[in-house]
């Protein structure tokens, strides 16, 4: 291909350039912006500046919100405003031919904000080919996949919490509802307890009234027997003293055998009801200490199912927050993975 037919550069007109700025901005600095944006547009131009000061001026971009011109130097000295500019000449444009029209845009452009001579001063730091990579765009290629595996890590550890968090809640519920259920179940057998002791010490209480009363009906009958026989045997004994006196002794002594064996008799019937008596209350008391073993042992059986679905739950929940400290080390190494990448590519560059 000769110079003939290569694309040639094409002219800028830049007569209708806006020479106003905002206040405060110097000339320096708008002449610098004119000649970036100038040298751009020329064709032949891939971009400005080397790969350092685009990656400072993208990360400038990104942190503060402004913008520099990466690859321009403006400065004034001597009465001259000198301009030094760092492109990358884009293939098969010629090398030569986009310098040459590149200084004669950028002087034009300049001359018309600087009441001073503008001198040009242009380095091709590389050739783009159809083939090359960009190594700002890699790295911004890196940096978007730092941020989507940060975003995905965030999103993750999110879900994953939240998930913790309701298996928690869920499992603090249940143990709650056992909690409750055991309480019921205790008070329901300490209930049971208290109505089966109350009811045995009735039943005691109804056995030793009764035995007490068989008792005492039993004393005042052989008391009665007692008076009926000495009153008898008196009688008899009266009505046989006058006709002998012997005979009388031997009444008498009769009479008082009889009363002892009839005391006695009375007093072993009456050992007899107060023995039943004792035996009836020793059972009650048996059967209200056997109601309140069983409602204890209900009760300890009710708080340890309680004890276990706690711990359950409690195992649940700590699961959970393994998983989520798993999805987070994951995240942290996509990361560091999408880091390295990044690395690799600057060097690369």
């Amino acid at each position: 291909m000769t110079d003939a037919t290569r694309p040639q550069p094409a002219t800028i007109d830049l007569g209708g350039i806006d020479r106003s700025h905002p206040g405060g901005e110097s000339t320096l600095h708008l002449v610098g912006t004119t000649v970036a944006e100038t040298a751009t547009a020329v064709t032949g131009v891939h971009h400005l500046g080397g790969v350092a000061a685009r990656t400072l001026d993208r990360a400038r971009r990104a942190v503060l919100g402004t913008s520099t011109s990466p690859g321009v130097t403006v400065a004034s000295a001597d009465g001259v405003t000198t301009v030094d500019l760092d492109l990358v000449v884009e293939y098969p444009h010629p090398v030569v031919a986009v310098v040459e029209e590149t200084r004669r845009q950028v002087i034009r452009a300049a001359s018309q904000l600087s009441s001073e001579p503008v001198e040009v001063n242009i380095t091709v730091t590389d050739v783009h080919g159809p083939f090359d990579t960009d190594p700002v765009e890699v790295l911004d290629d890196a940096v978007a996949s730092v941020s989507a595996a940060t975003t995905a890590a965030t999103d993750s550890v999110k879900e994953t919490a939240g998930k913790a968090a309701d298996v928690a809640r869920d499992a603090a519920g249940r143990a709650q509802e056992a909690a409750g259920r055991a309480s019921d179940a205790a008070l329901d057998a300490a209930g049971r307890a208290a109505a089966a002791t109350q009811e045995a010490a009735g039943r005691a209480s109804e056995a030793t009234q009764d035995a007490a009363g068989r008792a005492s009906d039993a004393t005042r009958e052989a008391t009665d027997r007692v008076t009926d026989t000495v009153g008898a045997l008196v009688d008899t004994a009266r009505d046989k003293a006058a006709d002998a006196s012997d005979a009388h002794a031997d009444v008498v002594d009769a009479a008082a055998a009889k009363t002892a064996d009839a005391t006695d008799s009375a007093r072993s019937r009456t050992a007899d009801v107060a023995d039943r008596a004792a035996d009836t209350l020793d059972d009650a008391a048996n059967r209200a200490g056997d109601a309140a073993e069983v409602a204890a042992d209900k009760a300890g059986d009710a708080a340890e199912v309680a004890a276990d679905k706690a711990d359950h739950a409690a195992d649940r929940a700590a699961d959970a927050a393994d998983d989520a400290a798993d999805a987070a080390h994951d995240a942290s190494d996509a990361a560091h993975d999408a880091a390295t990448a990044a690395d690799r590519a600057a060097s690369d560059s």
